[in-house]
């Protein structure tokens, strides 16, 4: 027997406008009548917080869990200041006058340092061997993503002290960056769900996923 798992992130099903109502339904029930037949005990699906906001399934076990950032791109930096919360916006400010500058880093060049510096905020944290990424995970993810991936770091004095890794996403939510690690921009609006078809995978409690480390 095994447990199925969405790929990590926002992977959650696609379906048109014009399906029918009970289309969702069927598929879920055909797609669970197929891994039953290879064995599989339980599904866990991760749903797009943008594209499946409004997700209606009588299929499994829909869970909230946690909240994302969606940072609406069309606002002038005043208005991204505005909504920033206060105390985002006093330990920004402090971060300025400490001579702190946060830059793009198209070349990626500062890659080594935000891979050791992510290694670090993980034994920081204690986190669990999964989120141990070896460096040719990361290589390999700049090779992939190409020019779509944006590395932003943070420096003082010359010095890196922390990074995040931003992706340009295609689609439905093109022109919109979503943070892979911690941007400070915009409101909380958007629910990250999940759906659980059959019993909860491993490592779950109370209905809930485990989270990965903040930095």
């Amino acid at each position: 027997d095994w447990d199925a798992s969405s790929p990590y992130g926002f992977a959650g099903p696609l379906v048109s406008n014009d399906a029918p109502a009970s289309f969702a339904d069927e598929a879920l029930a055909a797609a669970m009548e197929v891994l039953r037949g290879q064995g599989c005990v339980s599904c866990f699906i991760r749903l797009n917080p943008i594209v499946n906001a409004q997700w209606s399934s009588s299929i499994g076990t829909l869970i909230e869990h946690g909240q994302t950032i969606s940072i609406d791109l069309s606002k002038s930096e005043a208005e991204h200041w505005r909504d920033t919360s206060h105390g985002h916006r006093l330990e920004i400010s402090k971060a300025m006058r400490a001579g702190v500058t946060v830059r793009l880093d198209e070349t990626l060049e500062t890659l080594p340092h935000f891979i050791r510096l992510y290694n670090a905020s993980m034994d920081r944290l204690r986190a669990s061997d999964y989120y141990f990424l070896d460096d040719a995970y990361h290589y390999s993810l700049a090779q992939e993503l190409g020019d779509r991936l944006r590395l932003f770091v943070a420096e003082e004095e010359g010095v890196i002290i922390g990074g995040a890794f931003g992706k340009i996403v295609d689609s439905v939510v093109a022109d919109l960056i979503m943070p892979v690690v911690g941007l400070v921009f915009g409101k909380l609006d958007f629910s990250n769900l999940f759906v659980v078809l059959g019993r909860p995978p491993p490592g779950t409690a109370s209905g809930r996923c485990p989270s990965p480390p903040g930095w």
